[in-house]
This record gives C-alpha cells, structure tokens and sequence, in this order.
C-alpha cells in the first residue's frame, strides 16, 4: 500500500508532494534537490493505505491544487505534475524483505511517537477538499482490503467495549428524524415481512426495560 505526503515550510504551507511507502516521506536522497524539513512534524501524511494508482491521483490532484513554483502557478518546488514515479524507485521484482518491515513497524518508524499538530491536521484536511478517487480505483481498492480485518484479523477482536466507551459512543450518536421519502422505502422495504418470536420477545423486553428506567 502506498501513501501521499506533503513537506511544509514553518508557515504551514506545503512545498512539495509526493508519493511513496515505507519510510520513503523521512528520506533523504542527495540526488533530489527536494529535501525533507529537519523538523519531523512538517512531514504530514496526507492519506495512506492507498493502491499505486490512487496515490498518483491524489498527487497529481495536489499539485495542481497547489501549483509549481518552476512554472509560475504555484507555491510547489515540484518538477513535475505527478503520477509518473516508480514504486519508490524499486528494481522490478524487488520486495522488502520480512527483516526489514519488521525494523520499521513500531517505534521503529520514523514517525513513532511524534503526532501531528492540529494545524498540520487541519491543513491535511484543507487539501482533501474537493478531491475524489476514481470508481475504478475505489474498485481496486475495495478488492484488496476485502478481508483483511475479519475476524480474528479485526484489532478489536474479542475485545469487549468498557461501560465507559459504551457511554461516550451513545452521546456523541445525533438523532436525525427520518424524511417522509425514507419512511416510505422502508415501509414498502419491510411490506410482507414477519418478524421471529425470538426478535417479538427481544423487542417486548427492550420496551419493558425502558419503560422501568422512566418510572
């Protein structure tokens, strides 16, 4: 999976996008004119977990947004428009090996520990506005993730929620009354339909048990 990052100056402002995996956003390459900033905190991951072909789109959505300094439309120090790199300019068949995902997974990462400010956040934010992925990549997309946090793979598996997290999740729902239109197509979604007396008595029960709490 890939992601796109931004390098910021002190006033926030980004100065170059790009696109890589890995630890690609925190190197230094003395080929590049481009170098990372040496405060880590300017470095923002703009968006992760994404397929190759959905980061160039969103780099190449950036840069335009942004505009290249060379070309006078911008504020950017990018010699291109985006989406023609190479996988992090790795030789065909090349994959890290286990050993080294393992050196880079935990604190191990370059970014470990070191959270973004909320104004970086809310720059990262700003720059995702108006921006969509095509149906095609969201396909994509969609096909890779399937699975991978089912079950036993879910973080959250066999972990039950604290009355505490139960309590904040049930305040921060907002009720929204429900349009005529979607009344409608629930009804003639549910026209014919018999409930189990399994579901009648968990029903009658929930009733029952809040009409206790009000008495």
């Amino acid at each position: 999976m890939f992601y796109v990052y931004t390098y910021l100056r002190e006033d926030s402002t980004p100065y170059y996008i790009g696109k890589g995996s890995g630890d690609r956003a925190y190197k230094k390459y003395s080929k590049k004119d481009i170098k990372p900033p040496k405060d880590i905190s300017c470095i923002t991951i703009v968006e992760k977990d994404l397929l190759e072909d959905q980061a160039f789109e969103l780099e190449k959505h950036l840069i335009k947004k942004y505009g290249r300094k060379d070309l006078g439309t911008g504020i950017l120090r990018n010699k291109t428009n985006g989406g023609e790199g190479s996988s992090g300019h790795k030789v065909k068949g090349w994959k890290w090996s286990e050993e080294a995902k393992e050196k880079r997974r935990g604190t191990g990462n370059p970014a470990y520990g070191k959270p973004r400010s909320e104004e970086a956040r809310q720059k990262a934010q700003k720059s995702m506005i108006g921006f969509k992925h095509t149906d095609k990549s969201n396909g994509k997309k969609s096909v890779a993730m399937k699975g991978r946090f089912v079950g036993e793979k879910s973080p959250v598996y066999g972990r039950k929620k604290t009355s505490e997290e139960i309590e904040k999740q049930m305040k921060t729902r907002v009720y929204r009354p429900l349009s005529e239109e979607q009344k409608e197509n629930l009804r003639q979604k549910n026209l014919g339909k018999k409930q189990s007396p399994a579901s009648i008595a968990k029903m009658l029960a929930t009733k029952a048990a809040k009409k206790a709490k009000l008495i």
